[in-house]
């Protein structure tokens, strides 16, 4: 590709993603996270924690409250215990920061209520692991209002993509163990959809990326981000994203959502090592 065509394509894509995923009118948010961060106060000080996190909370409802863009905390050995255990968490964590910042609509500006209570569960699990004191019950309750809502967050995104019918599975290209380079069967299921693509104009490419569950949580995603370079890279240089005005949008999701969900070694789960792609209509 030219030097100026690529300039050109990453203006257009600049001003696509800006014009479809990101609203300006965030104050039900904000609301709503501030309100929920001032209830995850009210428990803290209610177990008996009425010192330090009550404060961080109470602090997250002022920012909110006031306009700042609120991110919930990221997780380190020093508040949960153990890398491992914080490396498992700040996956999930980039996962929900990516669906508040990739699809605002579906959830700061349609369902603010629960992407706050969301977000401040999250940060009510993380420092809650942080004292003995505040009990196993309390932080269950944190963890499983988190998973929920993650869950429903990613359900929500995904209901409201318009899903053509790639035959055969044809939607998915897998890579080998720990690869992120395209084989000869994935060139040939991209060059499938490339002929599906073109059937339609003016639409939104979802690129979803995954891994096994081998390795490290942020290994996986930085993983699953170079297997969806790949994908993308092979897609616009085909011509088809510019001549059919195609917006791509993008969503780690590493090691979340396997195909089978047992701990897994290289060589049980073959189709977790993909990307997934789908077609939404505007």
């Amino acid at each position: 590709m030219h030097f100026l065509g690529a300039i050109l394509l990453f203006l257009f894509l600049q001003s696509c993603n800006t014009a479809v995923y990101r609203p300006q009118n965030t104050s039900l948010f904000n609301n709503a996270l501030a309100g929920a961060y001032m209830d995850k106060a009210s428990d803290f000080s209610y177990s008996g924690m009425s010192g330090w996190n009550s404060l961080r909370m109470q602090d997250k409802a002022y920012e909110a409250a006031a306009g700042y863009n609120v991110l919930p905390y990221t997780a380190n050995a020093d508040l949960v215990g153990s890398e491992n255990f914080a490396d498992q968490i700040n996956s999930k964590r980039d996962m929900l920061v990516n669906l508040i910042e990739e699809y605002p609509i579906d959830t700061k500006i349609d369902n603010p209520e629960l992407t706050a209570l969301t977000q401040a569960s999250l940060d009510c699990w993380i420092v809650g692991n942080s004292y003995d004191i505040y009990t196993s019950f309390n932080k269950g309750i944190c963890k499983r209002e988190f998973f929920n809502g993650l869950n429903q967050l990613l359900n929500i995104t995904r209901n409201h993509m318009e899903f053509r019918d790639f035959s055969e599975d044809i939607n998915s290209v897998y890579f080998k163990f720990d690869k992120h380079s395209l084989t000869e069967d994935s060139v040939y299921r991209l060059n499938s959809m490339i002929a599906e693509i073109n059937k339609v104009q003016n639409a939104t490419l979802m690129i979803y990326g995954y891994t096994d569950r081998v390795g490290s949580p942020s290994y996986n995603n930085n993983l699953a981000q170079q297997r969806i370079d790949s994908v993308k890279k092979y897609l616009i240089d085909s011509g088809v994203i510019t001549r059919n005005n195609i917006c791509i949008k993008e969503v780690i999701l590493g090691e979340y959502d396997p195909i089978i969900s047992m701990q897994q070694t290289v060589n049980n789960n073959p189709h977790s090592r993909r990307v997934d792609l789908f077609i939404m209509k505007y």
